[in-house]
């Protein structure tokens, strides 16, 4: 269900949160959890949309051999993820199509007429951190424990944002030696 006032303190990712569940296990139907080998949310530069995706063993095994030097950044790569969820269409609506519409009043509300500058980055971060606090509860919650080959990941596509804050987000997602490898293929030390 979506929020009246996704500003208010703690709202919008409280919301976000069982539809990040549904939407990340839509992603994943009929593939043994064993064999989920990533499962990710990204936003656009903007934070105006938000995405669930997963990737399986036999896609990442298949991405490897077509281009080996590149195996441990492919471990990272969602826009390059795939399961079968990708080719079929939906029997029911996804269930982050909503939270644009949730977006855009946070933007409004916290950009207000600004076009660039820091209330457009405010707004922006807002719903970032939503999503974060949402994965992280989940994480929390146990939720990723069923998959465990499975690196977690947040990324807002295009965005002005540093990488060492993307590699702050995958500390919070992952086990330290996961996030280790997520720093690696930033090129953080």
């Amino acid at each position: 269900m979506l929020p009246d006032d996704p500003t208010a303190p703690g709202v919008l990712s409280a919301a976000l949160t069982p539809a990040l569940a549904t939407a990340l296990e839509r992603q994943v139907t009929g593939v043994p959890d064993a064999e989920v080998v990533g499962l990710g949310v990204f936003t656009d530069a903007d934070a105006t949309s938000i995405v669930a995706v997963a990737n399986t063993r036999a896609h990442l095994d298949a991405m490897v051999a077509a281009k080996p030097r590149y195996a441990a950044d492919q471990v990272w790569d969602m826009g390059a993820w795939w399961t079968p969820a990708r080719d079929t269409p939906p029997r029911e609506p996804d269930p982050l199509r909503g939270f644009e519409a949730a977006f855009g009043q946070v933007h409004d509300r916290l950009q207000g007429d600004a076009a660039v500058g820091a209330p457009v980055m405010a707004s922006r971060r807002f719903i970032w951190d939503a999503i974060l606090t949402a994965l992280v509860d989940l994480r929390a919650r146990g939720f990723f424990a069923r998959w465990p080959n499975a690196v977690i990941e947040m990324d807002a596509y295009d965005a002005e944002i540093d990488f060492e804050e993307i590699a702050d987000w995958g500390d919070r997602l992952n086990p330290p030696e996961v996030a280790r490898g997520f720093r690696a293929f930033l090129g953080i030390a």
